[in-house]
């Protein structure tokens, strides 16, 4: 049984707050807490962003949009059954964007090769929303993400540092937004992590729970 296990505290950490582990009742659990904010954009409208994408932010996706076709010929791409081809842009593409930090998370081999392994699983499934962005047949962004159940979920990005004035990541999150409304998802979950941009697309957080079990 649970209470045969050598432990002294058990932390449930990143729970959703529909958590069925949120109406446990014991006497040595506390009460759930706030955790984590996770920003979420609710989706309304066609994919023009009008419904629920903030009109400044549609100006500026605008003028990216601009910025980028006077460097060449744009494209948007989907990878969707090339796992490892997007994988090997977007490793490349994100290392390049955390190079003077000391590399992004896809700098480690371990994280690496979970993703060579699960991404082609996803994607067999239909999981995964991957899309490059090109100027002139040349990648310089590159966006993963999730769609379940009428959710879409950004997870990772990554661009060349030289069209940072050309926004390539802005154009692949505002592209994965429309994406997302045109398969009728309900919400764009930019999942943990409050940084500014997110809340420039008009997200609102959303708090995970924690809970702990101390034992006596």
């Amino acid at each position: 049984s649970i209470l045969s296990i050598g432990w002294a505290q058990w932390i449930l950490s990143d729970l959703p707050q529909d958590s069925l582990s949120l109406a446990m009742t014991h006497p040595e659990m506390d009460w759930p807490t706030a955790h984590a904010a996770c920003p979420v954009l609710a989706l309304a409208g066609d994919e023009t962003l009008a419904g629920c994408v903030p009109a400044r932010r549609r100006r500026q996706l605008r003028r990216a949009r601009q910025a980028a076709s006077r460097c060449g010929r744009i494209a948007l791409l989907s990878a969707s059954g090339s796992p490892q081809t997007f994988l090997d842009q977007l490793i490349r593409l994100h290392n390049m964007r955390w190079a003077e930090q000391g590399g992004g998370v896809l700098a480690n081999a371990a994280v690496e090769q979970f993703h060579r392994l699960s991404l082609p699983l996803l994607d067999a499934h239909g999981l995964v929303r991957c899309w490059l962005f090109a100027i002139d047949g040349g990648t310089v962004g590159a966006y993963y993400g999730f769609h379940h159940r009428g959710r879409a979920y950004a997870y990772l990005g990554g661009f060349d540092p030289a069209y940072a004035e050309e926004s390539p990541g802005a154009i692949l999150i505002g592209h994965a937004i429309a994406e997302a409304i045109r398969e009728d998802a309900r919400e764009f979950d930019f999942l943990r992590g409050q940084e500014a941009y997110k809340y420039g697309w008009g997200a609102v957080d959303r708090w995970t729970m924690r809970r702990v079990w101390t034992r006596s």
